[in-house]
């Protein structure tokens, strides 16, 4: 019997700095009756040129106006002939069995509609940083999905049919947030998991997502509980998730060579990189206090380091 085939669903947005890397992770997967349809959600840089220049029947371009991931997704998904969703985001890698893993456990047991995995976090050169530890189980995933999301969009892959009845991605978010939102209405129509193995290597990038504060993202998941009670979002809520994706340059390359340096200093005790990732947001970005506490920071005993994650609540 023919092997069925799965739809694999990319939305890039000038993306072509990682595009190959992304892409001929999904065209070498050990399951190769894919589709795989990528949006390009008006790219302005050679992301067009990237795509087009696979040979590969498998791959279907649809570029449309710029309208944020979630549009993009809902839109590649009508194009799609699979029961089953594999989502992928363009500055990501794929393990080369994810999709061989996730659809066989999907078959196995009818009443799981999704299937996630754990992750491979790297920093944007493709560093290693540390390998993710998501609940696994239903039950677990059920006690944190309401307050975080206990998923990489990279490593998920879910029934159409149950992602069709949630309405597909909640769409006036555009890119925060619409995950947390789906996870939760999906919920409601099956139950899900995480394997344990990492099957996506998930890069850490300069945006507006990496460098969300506690603040910020205490505000973004109010939004998406709003969203899910009342199918819509008020004029406040979406100026707010507006303007987040207008933050400078500057003050993102800052944020993120400060999130890389507290990877290093609190998860893997690596002091020297730490302080090197600290002064690159002063120098590539801008001279601010944090980088400056962080670098003092390094400095200090080992017992003043785990004092301070403490009061923070850092693990």
């Amino acid at each position: 019997m023919k092997n069925e085939i799965v739809s694999v669903i990319m939305s890039v947005y000038n993306g072509e700095r990682y595009l190959n890397e992304a892409i001929e992770s999904i065209l070498s997967q050990t399951y190769q009756d894919l589709e795989f349809i990528i949006v390009d959600d008006g790219s302005t840089d050679r992301t067009a040129d990237i795509i087009k220049s696979y040979d590969d029947m498998r791959i279907k371009y649809y570029y449309f106006k710029n309208s944020g991931v979630a549009a993009s997704v809902n839109k590649g998904a009508v194009f799609t002939r699979s029961k089953y969703i594999a989502r992928f985001d363009a500055d990501d890698i794929s393990m080369p069995e994810i999709i061989e893993r996730e659809l066989f456990e999907l078959n196995r047991d009818g009443n799981y509609v999704l299937a996630g995995s754990n992750a491979e976090v790297i920093d944007m050169d493709g560093n290693y940083l540390y390998t993710s530890s998501l609940p696994e189980t239903n039950e677990e995933i059920l006690l944190h999905v309401e307050n975080e999301a206990p998923f990489y969009q990279s490593s998920v892959m879910f029934r159409k049919d149950a992602f069709l009845k949630c309405g597909g991605y909640f769409e006036p978010v555009r890119q925060y947030g619409e995950d947390f939102i789906l996870w939760n209405n999906l919920r409601k129509e099956g139950m899900m998991m995480n394997l344990r193995e990492p099957l996506i290597k998930y890069r850490l990038v300069p945006s507006a997502t990496t460098n969300r504060n506690r603040k910020t993202t205490e505000r973004i998941i109010g939004i998406a509980h709003r969203a899910i009670s009342e199918n819509s979002i008020i004029q406040q809520d979406a100026d707010f998730l507006a303007c987040l994706g207008n933050e400078p340059v500057k003050e993102r390359i800052t944020g993120y060579y400060n999130k890389i340096g507290c990877i290093r200093l609190y998860r893997r005790n690596e002091r020297k990189k730490a302080v090197n990732s600290f002064m690159k947001a002063i120098i590539k970005g801008k001279i601010n206090i944090k980088s400056i506490f962080f670098i003092l920071l390094s400095s200090m005993p080992a017992t003043l380091i785990d004092l301070w994650k403490k009061l923070r609540g850092i693990k």
